[in-house]
């Protein structure tokens, strides 16, 4: 088993990490992240249910791991500005209508906040996973599509079943807040 990883590691490496840099842009981070992915393969190695097909496990993998890299960069970012999201259309302000005095409406827009991104941890992994890459992130459909290996017209229902139900979500919480006023 160990051999089949080294042969692995030795064909793929190289084209694994210029896709990740490609993505990233940060030859350190990329590294990392690559070595890190071995290190999980050679743990899965040796277990009792070992990997299949391990290229394509490793390649699964790393376009899990810069997904990763882009969501928790994009969330680290949304957190400290405007909660306003573009659902492809129009977008909407989560706090506009909401008529609050300026103390109350830091405190309230750290409460919508963190329903917001407790509501991305309910969605399915696909949904999440196509919202925060497209709304969050601000990358195109036709990139995320290079990027998942997913089709444009699947991305966007997945973008639109996720857009529908953190609405949803956020209207409960206003009408919420609106009693509580």
């Amino acid at each position: 088993m160990g051999h089949r990883l080294e042969q692995v590691f030795r064909d793929q490496y190289s084209e694994m990490l210029h896709f990740i840099i490609r993505r990233i842009d940060d030859a350190a981070e990329a590294e990392d992240m690559l070595q890190e992915i071995f290190s999980r393969a050679t743990e899965h190695m040796n277990v009792l249910d070992p990997i299949e097909n391990l290229v394509a496990w490793l390649w699964c993998s790393v376009k899990n791991r810069v997904i990763d890299y882009y969501r928790a960069r994009a969330l680290r970012r949304k957190r400290e500005t405007e909660l306003i999201v573009d659902d492809g259309t129009d977008g909407f302000d989560l706090l506009a209508d909401l008529k609050l005095p300026g103390g109350e409406h830091a405190y309230l827009r750290r409460i919508i906040a963190d329903t917001l991104y407790e509501s991305l941890d309910e969605l399915p992994e696909s949904q999440r996973e196509v919202f925060i890459l497209q709304a969050i992130e601000g990358r195109t459909f036709a990139e995320i599509a290079e990027l998942t290996g997913e089709s444009i017209n699947t991305l966007t229902a997945r973008k639109r079943y996720a857009v529908k139900f953190l609405r949803q979500r956020l209207k409960e919480i206003k009408e919420l807040l609106h009693e509580e006023m």
